[in-house]
């Protein structure tokens, strides 16, 4: 396979901003124009609302005679009026979000630099306008981070897995990367084609027509595959590219093509030449074999030789990709992974360790991801895979016979999208093997429950899954939490109640990994105090016990450290201190009512670690959600099993935080649960769900797999059923008046 990355296999070719170019537009007399803009530096620090320091907008002078920039200003975009300031033919000057912040990136003459900005660019395009001392647009740009503008300038536009190794490490580009960079400048702004990206950290502010091109580069506005779509591309039938581009006056257009082998990077690319009608060209590929991953780039000559035009120069992904083969039938979805069989035996050599070597080393390459292609339908999708799961469950599961290598195992999978090319709005899917979790119906149903009593909580559904086109396992997907779904929580709330405080974006989520253990910088993650251990200090302990899932690039561990010592300072004084702590710090309504959830449902192992602690940035109070709903309900713990988990300390494993809400908020949630077991909880609500869970697995499926069911699905359900039932009554014999 080549280097390269990609997206769906079709579509339309546009971005939230910008045109297909020129329809109209009559340059004006002063040829002052927006000619560079940074918009999203490599990994800039600071919330989606702060600014973005490291932004700058240039203006150059792309007329003959010179201009008074004196009054005039950016009236969209940013905030910024020009001081006294001349600018001379071909002559270029920066505007900058931080003085100080840029001159320690670029080496320029300060005088080329004429003032500050105030206000921030959107990652994701917007319009930026130059307006002169009367108020009147002189020039305007509305750019955007999609296809057919350069996808490189948005933060290179990919996490480090995704780029070049000659583009590794990431933190070599911090606060540089790729700059959008005008090329044209007697047209449309707004015109895709007038814009290249720039080279890799060659920015050039302060210089004009850094390239030396004159006129607009062709780009592509529409692209699709005939027939593509949710089913796979017929094999052995010519494959129909369709695409218009932005000029009608090109020499030629073409498209090189290759089929994907997973095992190379050295296939042989073929060519085929485009039919042109205008503005619109249509090119056929040859038919190809069954179970085929299909890449295919477009070149275009123009004015100034040939391009490749989509993807663009500087673009993340650098092959397009469709996928030919037989549908897959059946009731539950399909998921196609595709990957090298060496890639399949690193995946488990990685992991072969344990997450910690020799007791305090971290096994360096636990987390590794490797190259693999997913597929959906006809859309082919280049992600980066591991198996998921805890520091024992990584490794649980069996071992079937393959093909190439001649054995693998069965083990959860979490497949990562790159940042461009999300799967259905979601950046990872998380797919468990129903090993501990059989047959998945705790978290089908449970995680609907903790949503409906508001309760941050992942989305599920049943999955076949199959590898390099053999059927491997029938999973469940459960969406991994983080900034998608805490977003989509908010809004929910918001909803629900307007007069809550409105968020201005997502908070600090941390996931409790620890273990009932010491091991290296881990520790046990029921919110006790960490001490420093085999070299590690307190900061770097609670930064591996508590991950960090958002602002991970550059959030730190402070919040959950002041936390847990604020609270272990409260404990050790009075009920009323400690009382007064936790409705300071905490929103203490979510607590109890994922505390009376949870503690319903009959837990097992939710003290020490699977949950999460989510900081709102509204009040910077703390919620907790929860995660892994293995052997709840029923097989663990019996319908009369004891409702108040962690209430009891020593002897045991016993959350901290639990524990502590229990010390000072008993009779509240003595309440909560009560009032929860007579509505969500209520018999006449959770059967239903379990009705339906069970409904969405086909046994025939399940049983097709090369291991079949690892428990009995029918027998489960009956236990989750008598729970249910039992659980209720029990609540109210205890609780109830």
């Amino acid at each position: 396979m080549l280097l390269s990355a990609c997206g769906s296999s079709a579509g339309r070719l546009g971005g939230r901003g910008g045109g297909g170019g020129g329809g109209g537009w009559s340059a004006p007399p002063v040829r002052v124009v927006i000619s560079e803009v940074m918009y999203h530096p490599v990994l800039e620090e600071g919330y989606e609302d702060a600014r973005d320091v490291h932004e700058w907008v240039e203006v150059g002078n792309a007329g003959e005679n010179p201009v008074d920039l004196t009054g005039w200003s950016f009236t969209s975009g940013v905030d910024f009026v020009f001081p006294e300031v001349e600018l001379q033919p071909d002559e270029a000057v920066v505007v900058v979000a931080s003085r100080a912040d840029f001159e320690a990136i670029h080496d320029l003459d300060p005088a080329l630099i004429v003032g500050e900005f105030t206000g921030r660019l959107s990652n994701a395009g917007e319009l930026v306008e130059l307006s002169d001392a009367d108020g009147d647009v002189v020039d305007s740009v509305l750019y955007s981070d999609q296809p057919p503008w350069p996808m490189g300038p948005d933060a290179l536009a990919a996490g480090e897995a995704w780029l070049p190794l000659s583009d590794q490490p990431e933190e070599d580009h911090r606060h540089r990367g790729r700059s959008l960079v005008r090329v044209e400048f007697t047209g449309d702004g707004s015109n895709p084609g007038a814009w290249e990206s720039s080279d890799l950290d060659g920015e050039t502010p302060g210089r004009l027509r850094p390239s030396g091109r004159t006129v607009a580069i062709p780009t592509l506005t529409e692209l699709a595959v005939a027939g593509a779509g949710e089913a796979p591309l017929p094999p052995d039938t010519p494959i129909t590219l369709s695409f218009r581009t932005s000029v009608s006056n090109l020499d030629a257009v073409r498209v090189e093509w290759f089929v994907d082998d997973l095992g190379t990077t050295s296939e042989a690319v073929s060519v085929v030449d485009g039919v042109a009608d205008g503005y619109a060209w249509t090119v056929e590929l040859p038919g190809v074999r069954e179970q085929s991953i299909v890449r295919y780039r477009v070149v275009a000559d123009g004015v100034d030789g040939a391009d490749v035009i989509s993807p663009r120069e500087g673009d993340p992904m650098q092959w397009h990709a469709v996928f030919v083969g037989e549908p897959v039938e059946g009731n539950v979805r399909a998921y196609r992974l595709y990957i090298s069989p060496a890639n399949l035996v690193r995946m488990t050599e990685n992991i072969n360790e344990g997450r910690v070597i020799g007791g305090c080393t971290p096994n360096p390459t636990w987390n590794d991801r490797e190259a693999a292609v997913f597929v959906w339908g006809s859309d082919v999708y280049d992600v980066r895979v591991r198996f998921q799961g805890s520091r024992f469950q990584r490794r649980n599961g069996p071992w079937i016979p393959w093909t190439e290598p001649t054995e693998i195992p069965i083990r959860s999978w979490r497949i990562a999208f790159p940042r461009w090319a999300p799967f259905e709005g979601r950046p990872t899917l998380t797919l468990n093997k129903m090993l501990q979790s059989c047959p998945g119906i705790e978290a089908r149903v449970g995680f609907q429950l903790y949503d409906e009593a508001g309760i941050p909580a992942p989305r599920t559904r049943y999955v076949r899954q199959f590898i390099n086109g053999r059927y491997y396992n029938f999973t469940i997907e459960i969406e991994r939490p983080g900034e998608e779904m805490y977003l989509r929580w908010q809004d929910a709330r918001a909803a629900e109640d307007p007069d809550l405080p409105l968020e201005p974006g997502i908070g600090h989520l941390v996931k409790a990994v620890g273990c009932n253990c010491d091991e290296g910088p881990w520790g046990w993650g029921d919110e006790r105090l960490l001490s420093a251990h085999c070299g590690y200090s307190v900061q770097e302990r609670y930064a591996a016990t508590y991950d960090r899932k958002t602002w991970q690039d550059w959030g730190t561990a402070d919040g959950i450290r002041e936390l847990i010592e604020g609270l272990h300072a409260a404990r050790a004084g009075t009920d009323e201190e400690l009382r007064a702590y936790l409705e300071a710090n905490y929103d203490v309504d979510r607590v109890l009512t994922h505390m009376a959830v949870t503690n319903w449902s009959g837990p097992w192992d939710d003290m020490l670690h699977n949950h999460y602690l989510y900081q709102r940035r509204s009040d910077g109070k703390w919620i907790t959600a929860p995660w892994d709903l293995d052997l709840t309900f029923g097989p663990q713990r019996g319908p009369e099993s004891t409702l108040y988990a962690s209430r009891d300390a020593g002897g045991g494993w016993w959350n901290r935080t639990k524990n502590s809400f229990f010390r000072v908020f008993t009779p509240e949630f003595e309440a909560k649960l009560l009032e929860l077991n007579n509505t969500i909880l209520h018999p006449d609500n959770v059967l239903p769900k379990l009705d339906a869970a069970m409904a969405e697995i086909d046994l025939d499926e399940v049983n097709a797999t090369p291991t079949g069911p690892s428990c009995n699905f029918l027998a489960r359900e009956d236990v989750f059923r008598d729970f249910a039932t039992r659980r209720h009554a029990y609540v109210n014999e205890v609780l109830g008046p």
